[in-house]
């Protein structure tokens, strides 16, 4: 194989976020993704817009962390897709 296929949900949040129901949803939608392999990433509108670098480098480290679904012999660069990230 010469691609790995990541798959990462990246969630930006306001303060609407921060309501009883939002926080409902936000959970079921996190329970959804979760069942269907994805790993979540949560960052405040905040974190992005006063700490880019740093929500950067977490993204990055889990990148390069993440379990892929193929083996890594050659990284071939590919569009996004609808269900994650080939690279």
């Amino acid at each position: 194989m010469k691609y790995i296929c990541i798959f990462i949900n990246i969630e930006l949040s306001g303060e609407t976020h921060l309501t009883r129901e939002q926080g409902e949803y936000d959970a079921g939608r996190t329970f959804t993704l979760t069942e269907l392999g994805y790993a979540e990433l949560r960052f405040t509108n905040q974190q992005a817009l006063y700490h880019l670098n740093e929500v950067l480098a977490i993204i990055t480290d889990k990148l390069r962390n993440s379990p892929s679904i193929f083996p890594q012999q050659q990284r071939v660069a590919r569009l996004p897709l609808s269900r994650g990230l080939c690279a």
